[in-house]
């Protein structure tokens, strides 16, 4: 009840899990997690957001390292602050939706233990694992991953044919009926 999709960039798996989530929403299918924004105010200085699929406030999840500086700005707080807010949503959804498995939950942090918890719960999950964490990403899962297109309409079929028992639909071969 896990499913993967890995492309060619971060920005077009936001879109892709923007659009499923989008869809989804239109289904009635319960969704819980996080999409991820990014905003650039100059080159090289981008900041990103996390919008709640609940619709809650956007989380900024990026710290400023000061001039010049070129280490990860990503905000170990801000993302714990992020999983905290989506743990109690996982009883009542019929599918997670995480931004992606990245450096964070490579490393043991970051989301990981919100996959666990969503698995336990009997809950899907679905997220987008850049090429560059294919390897921590099967450390941490094996097997029990479905690697999908990265594309919505297979991640929406894959979604659907284990929410939709549970929403009323049918699953054939469009998205839904």
């Amino acid at each position: 009840m896990l499913a993967v999709f890995t492309t060619s960039g971060a920005a077009q798996a936001d879109a892709v899990l923007a659009r499923v989530a989008a869809d989804l929403a239109v289904a009635g299918v319960t969704v819980a997690g996080c999409l991820q924004d990014t905003q650039f105010a100059a080159v090289g200085q981008a900041t990103r957001w996390l919008r709640f699929l609940d619709g809650s406030a956007p989380l900024a999840i990026t710290q400023t390292l000061g001039a010049g500086a070129a280490g990860c700005s990503l905000d170990p707080s801000a993302l714990a602050a992020a999983a905290g807010r989506i743990a109690p949503q996982i009883a009542g959804a019929q599918v997670l939706i995480l931004n992606r498995f990245g450096r964070s939950e490579a490393t043991g942090g970051g989301f990981r233990d919100l996959i666990v918890a969503s698995l336990d719960a009997g809950v899907p999950v679905v997220t987008n694992v850049p090429d560059r964490y294919r390897a921590e990403f099967h450390d941490f899962a094996g097997d029990m991953a479905c690697w999908l297109p990265g594309d919505a309409d297979p991640v929406l079929r894959w979604i659907l044919a284990r929410a939709a028992p549970q929403a009323g639909f049918r699953v054939s071969g469009g998205i839904g009926a």
